[in-house]
C-alpha cells in the first residue's frame, strides 16, 4: 500500500528535476526579452544591453535545447556584427550561431535568411547561399518582413541563382508589387535590374504596367 505514495513522490521528483533546467534558463533570459523583441522590431540596441540579452541566451542554451534560445542567439550575433562588420571573426561566429541555430530548430525563415546573408558576406555566393534562400522562402514564404530583404539579396547575385530559385523569385516580385512596390522600385534600381523584374512581372500585366509606371515616376523624380 506504500509503494503508490513513494511512487507519486519519485514521479514528482522527477518532473521537478527535469522542468528545473527549463525554469532556470526562462529565470535567467525573462529580464532581456524586451532587448530581443527590440531588436525583432528592428529597433536599435544600445552595445550594453545586446551583450547582457547575448550572454543569457547562451547561459539557457547551455541548460537547454530550445530552438528558440539558439535562434535568439544568432539573432543577436548578427545585430552584434552590424556593429562591427570589419572584424571576420564576428562574421565567423554569425554564421556558426545560425547553423547551430537551425541544428535545433530548421523551420526558421529569418535564420535561413540571415545565414544566406551571412555565408555571403564572407564567401560570396555559393550553393550554401542559394540553399538558405530557398529553405527561407520554403518556411516563410508569405512573411512580409522577409520579402524585401530576400528579394534584394536575390537581385544581388541574379546571374549565379538557378533558374528555379529565379522563378521562385519571380513569384515573390509579384507579392512585393502588393505589398511594397516602391521598395522593389528601388532595389531595381539600386542592383540595376529592370530586365529581370519586367521579365518576372510579365505574368501580371497590371502589375508589371504599375511597376513600370512607378520606376519613370521614381527615374524622371
Amino acid at each position: 500500500m506504500r509503494a503508490t505514495p513513494i511512487l507519486a513522490s519519485a514521479v514528482a521528483i522527477l518532473l521537478v528535476a527535469l522542468a528545473g533546467p527549463r525554469l532556470f534558463a526562462g529565470a535567467i533570459t525573462a529580464p532581456f526579452d524586451d532587448t530581443v523583441h527590440a531588436l525583432g522590431r528592428g529597433d536599435a540596441i544600445p552595445d550594453e544591453a545586446l551583450r547582457l540579452a547575448l550572454g543569457s541566451r547562451l547561459r539557457a542554451t547551455a541548460l537547454i535545447g530550445d530552438g528558440r534560445y539558439h535562434a535568439d542567439v544568432a539573432a543577436l550575433r548578427y545585430a552584434d556584427y552590424v556593429k562591427n562588420p570589419d572584424e571576420r571573426e564576428r562574421l565567423d561566429r554569425v554564421i556558426a550561431a545560425h547553423h547551430d541555430a537551425l541544428e535545433h530548430a530548421p523551420s526558421q525563415p529569418f535564420v535561413w535568411s540571415r545565414l544566406a546573408l551571412a555565408e555571403m558576406l564572407r564567401h560570396g555566393y555559393s550553393d550554401t547561399v542559394g540553399n538558405a534562400l530557398n529553405l527561407s522562402l520554403e518556411t516563410g514564404r508569405y512573411e512580409p518582413r522577409l520579402l524585401m530583404p530576400r528579394i534584394e539579396l536575390a537581385l544581388a547575385v541574379w546571374p549565379l541563382l538557378p533558374e528555379t530559385l529565379q522563378r521562385e523569385f519571380a513569384r515573390q516580385m509579384v507579392l512585393a508589387m502588393h505589398w511594397a512596390p516602391a521598395a522593389l522600385v528601388d532595389a531595381t534600381r539600386h542592383y540595376h535590374r529592370l530586365a529581370e523584374v519586367r521579365a518576372a512581372l510579365t505574368v501580371d500585366r497590371e502589375q508589371r504596367a504599375r511597376f513600370n509606371f512607378l520606376y519613370e515616376r521614381r527615374r524622371l523624380g
